[in-house]
């Protein structure tokens, strides 16, 4: 008898603590809130927007443009909508209710107006979620808004040719789409390029050309950007890219001698530093002139091969000395044919005083 008790003891003691691992181990994973409650990422897998990404295709700068998608709960208890998030101030949204029970639907509305931001554009808009737990749900919008100044592209490539003397020429071609009279002026150009508007002042739905040349002389190859300014305001600048691409070019290597931002003593630590050119158009070419900003000094220029030459700099550290910035500026010519050309090596850098 005293054994039956003991038995059915240990039952009452272990039967609910059998039962309690039993019901935790048939719980779906979870992860914690951030005010440490269990978080249950099931509650949300059956809420979404219908569609869940809206394309919206194309509209002109400057206009707004609508759109509607509705929120579903699939789900099987009531969810609250405690936040709308939209990913920029350039949509507006409204929600026609915030609390959803299981099954229902709300119908979401906004408008998107991007303003000054042509291109192509992807947004999104995230429903933070509150039901036994939190969540959120995420509604994205795809669209391209197109310019009203509207050109033939938006890149012009040069070919100058420094041994035969021709300049490298492009255009572009500027159709004015507003409804009203714009005025164009080109932004600021690296030296030995240039560019010309035949007509600054066009009136809607007229055209004009901008022609783009670069100077025989160039010798390396330039990569950058430049701003075509309007008077328009949703499109007073229009970012342009450039390349000039020179025929029998001469690299150097490195393109670009950039410091960042140092110190006086890793600078001085330097000391000494190299470029090399390379190219066939070398191998008759003669070294005029070597011109360099007022913090660097030339150590050595040699031919290291028929087609390259490796030219040494010195560095000269002044106290006043803060700003890294210039070119080195690098003259040759050539007797056959009769010609002549320069190579620009930027320099940039910013010196801080270690002391």
């Amino acid at each position: 008898m005293r054994c039956l008790r003991t038995r059915l003891s240990w039952d009452l003691i272990l039967i609910p603590f059998i039962s309690a691992c039993l019901m935790a181990g048939c719980q779906r994973p979870g992860s914690l809130a951030e005010n440490g409650e269990k978080r249950d990422e099931a509650e949300f897998d059956q809420v979404r927007f219908d569609p869940p990404q809206l394309v919206l295709g194309e509209w002109m700068v400057g206009t707004s443009k609508a759109f509607f998608a509705r929120l579903i709960n699939n789900g099987s208890s009531a969810i609250r909508v405690s936040a709308i998030q939209p990913s920029c101030g350039c949509t507006e949204v409204s929600l026609t209710k915030k609390t959803l029970l299981p099954r229902e639907t709300a119908d979401l509305s906004g408008v998107f107006d991007p303003r000054t931001m042509p291109g192509h554009l992807r947004k999104s808009i995230t429903l933070k979620l509150k039901g036994r737990s939190e969540g959120s749900v995420r509604l994205e919008l795809v669209g391209t808004v197109c310019r009203k100044i509207q050109l033939s592209s938006a890149r012009f490539i040069l070919t100058p040719d420094f041994l035969r003397t021709i300049e490298g020429y492009d255009k572009l071609i500027v159709h004015n789409a507003l409804g009203k009279t714009v005025s164009l002026r080109m932004g600021e150009l690296p030296r030995a390029i240039s560019s010309k508007i035949a007509k600054p002042i066009l009136a809607p739905g007229e055209q004009t050309v901008i022609a783009f040349s670069a100077a025989s002389t160039l010798l390396n190859e330039i990569q950058g950007g430049a701003d075509l300014y309007t008077t328009d305001p949703y499109e007073s600048i229009i970012p342009l890219k450039y390349s000039v691409c020179p025929k029998n070019a001469i690299r150097s290597e490195p393109k670009a001698i950039r410091f960042g931002v140092v110190s006086k003593k890793d600078l001085a630590s330097q000391k000494e530093f190299t470029i090399v050119l390379q190219g066939p158009a070398l191998a008759k070419a003669t070294v005029d002139k070597i011109i360099t900003p007022a913090h660097l000094r030339l150590v050595e220029k040699a031919l290291s091969g028929r087609n390259s030459m490796l030219i040494r700099f010195g560095l000269t550290i002044s106290p006043a000395l803060s700003l890294l910035d210039g070119e080195i500026e690098v003259q040759l010519s050539w007797k056959s044919p009769k010609t002549s050309g320069i190579l620009r090596i930027p320099v940039s850098g910013i010196l801080l005083d270690a002391h």
